[in-house]
């Protein structure tokens, strides 16, 4: 019997080299005999070909692995990408302009009413048309990641919907309702326009808030389109993405 170079006589030598108890030891009660074998490779080969089994296992473990989550091509529609690509850009700006320190939409305006009283509060119509529009990018993005097959995509959105799920309570003090079916969002003006300004703003204003929140997992989506995008193999020799795609430019001018 033979393994990696070595004969049955080499190994049987090998362990009784190891298991004897040889008076000849030296420094630091290292036997010279066990010495030997190190140095002359032999205790390296046993090694080896005992732990391959092992390391043969692991590779066909990371090879499936790799195989089942990053396959090299992707079944997903050129469209539904694109869709979900560019309605996630419009949502991240949309919640910008609630989530940012100096968002237009909580900057206090100075009025001056019928009796030239001078007053400086919110512009609750400008508040109300800025949540209007993040309403509006919410549910174009949840609609499209929708009609995605993709794992990734379809997490992320999932997560975006527990996330809104958990504000439920927040968002319906101000107006905002969810669809239990789509899970899409509504929104009362009549509601909305007599709602306390300082609870619209804690839940659509600074970082954390529920608005940012929005955006973080928009990213995440943004960045799972272009994932399946690199392997629907449509990304040319010229690094732009090719024209099969229905509005390409939206993803060419990020490169």
């Amino acid at each position: 019997m033979t393994i990696s170079g070595m004969n049955s006589n080499g190994i049987s030598n090998l362990f009784s080299g190891l298991n004897g108890s040889s008076s000849n030891s030296g420094m630091f009660g290292l036997n010279f005999s066990d010495y030997g074998l190190i140095r002359s490779g032999s205790y390296y080969k046993l090694m080896k070909s005992y732990y391959a089994k092992d390391a043969t296992n692991a590779q066909k473990t990371k090879d499936t692995f790799n195989n089942k989550y990053n396959t090299s091509t992707s079944k997903e529609s050129n469209s539904v990408l694109t869709k979900i690509k560019s309605g996630t850009d419009e949502l991240n700006e949309s919640a910008k302009a609630l989530y940012s320190s100096n968002a237009k939409a909580f900057k206090k305006v100075t009025k001056t009413d019928e009796s030239g009283k001078i007053t400086t509060d919110y512009d609750r119509d400008v508040i109300y048309k800025a949540v209007d529009s993040f309403v509006d990018d919410y549910n174009s993005v949840i609609k499209s990641a929708g009609k995605s097959d993709a794992d990734g995509i379809a997490r992320t959105a999932a997560s975006m919907v527990n996330m809104t799920n958990q504000n439920a309570d927040s968002l319906k003090s101000l107006g905002i309702s969810i669809d239990k079916d789509n899970y899409t969002l509504s929104i009362d003006k009549d509601t909305f326009m007599k709602a306390d300004v300082s609870k619209i703003k804690s839940l659509f204003n600074g970082t954390g808030s529920y608005a940012y929140n929005v955006a973080t997992k928009s990213s995440m989506l943004n960045y799972q389109a272009e994932r399946e995008a690199g392997k629907a193999n449509t990304y040319g020799n010229t690094g732009k993405y090719a024209s099969n795609y229905t509005s390409g430019s939206v993803f060419n001018g990020y490169f």
